[in-house]
Order: structure tokens, then C-alpha cells, then sequence
């Protein structure tokens, strides 16, 4: 199944000039690798708030501030 996609100038342009240096073979396969990276990106976001559920339900939770600031320090460098 065949979609028009409407990239806005700046887009179409970053598109053009990927196709120009050989990166992607034509518009179509860059959108097609950017439609493949978005994927990967959802697939791996799903991995961490399923770690994070397990890791909440283990019964180990502490909230990722505190562990920051006892390993790091972080509140202390906060702003600074």
C-alpha cells in the first residue's frame, strides 16, 4: 500500500541532500530508515517501562533521584 508523505521544505531538503551523498538510495528508503528507526526507538522504550514495572514491582524500587544523589551527589551540582 502506496501513502503520499508531505515533508515540510526544511525536510525535503535534509531528504534531497541524504540522497545526493549516496546515504539513502532515494526518498522513499530514507523515509523508510526513518520509519525503522522510530520503530526501534518504541521497541526500546517499551523494553524500559517493562524493567521499570519489574523493577517497581520487585520490591528494590527507589526513585531515581535519590539513587542519583547518594552515588553522585547530583543535588549538589544541581544548578550549579
Amino acid at each position: 500500500m502506496s501513502k503520499p508523505v508531505v515533508l515540510t521544505p526544511e525536510n525535503a531538503a535534509f531528504v534531497d541532500d541524504l540522497v545526493a551523498a549516496g546515504r539513502d538510495a532515494s526518498t522513499d528508503a530514507a523515509v523508510l530508515e526513518g520509519i525503522r528507526l522510530v520503530r526501534l526507538r518504541e521497541a526500546r522504550l517499551v523494553e524500559l517501562r517493562t524493567a521499570w514495572a519489574e523493577g517497581v514491582e520487585s520490591g528494590h524500587y527507589e526513585p531515581v533521584e535519590d539513587v542519583l544523589d547518594a552515588r553522585y551527589g547530583a543535588s549538589e551540582t544541581a544548578g550549579s
